[in-house]
């Protein structure tokens, strides 16, 4: 999985390559009898996955246009923060219905809420990792698509990654930009390269 994640990533390039090579190496585990372990098989592969380096890069300023993959990304992250925290928080399910997929800068951007905001870099920044956010389903549905106005539900949260938002006093490139390299920075041990 932490090769799937890397490669959807930062795998520009690599994708058609990856699949041949995943092909001769299933070959040379069937037939030959060449890669014995998980680790021969790491061995084989790193060349063509995302060093932490580039994967922490890419990840940085990754876009997610898929909700599904969006909710897995921020679920991930969430979960693996809560397990380095002294005290974890409520962890989000896969539930739709429970928690919801938020986006600070919404896709029917008004600029009459975003003064601040060129409509062209709203859209640029709508699908940034660091512009989305798990929130309950429930507090999500009453609080419309108002920006930084819906602090207190940020705030208020469970999710500590969704906390990070409420800190802010504006929220344009810069703040998506900042919490998304934070981010960044915990997708690398979240997915990471090594085989336990």
């Amino acid at each position: 999985m932490n090769w799937i994640v890397r490669l959807f990533i930062a795998g520009a390039g690599r994708v058609g390559r990856v699949e041949s090579v995943y092909a001769r190496l299933g070959h040379e585990i069937h037939t030959k009898g060449k890669i014995l372990s998980a680790e021969d098989l790491a061995k084989q592969m790193k060349p063509y996955i995302a060093t932490d380096d580039e994967f922490r890069q890419a990840f940085a300023t990754a876009k997610v246009g898929q909700a599904k993959l969006a909710r897995y990304y921020l679920d991930a992250l969430q979960r693996k923060q809560d397990a380095q925290d002294d005290k974890p928080e409520l962890v989000p399910n896969d539930d739709t219905s429970q928690v919801n997929l938020e986006h600070v800068i919404p896709l029917n951007f008004n600029e009459a809420h975003w003064r601040e905001l060129d409509r062209e870099v709203a859209e640029g920044l709508y699908s940034r990792l660091g512009n989305m956010a798990l929130l309950n389903a429930r507090k999500n549905s009453k609080i419309g698509a108002v920006g930084l106005e819906k602090r207190d539900t940020f705030k208020s949260t469970p999710f500590s990654l969704t906390n990070m938002i409420a800190k802010n006093d504006k929220w344009g490139a810069e703040e998506v930009t900042a919490r998304q390299a934070a981010l960044a920075k915990l997708a690398v041990k979240t997915w990471p390269l090594r085989v336990r």
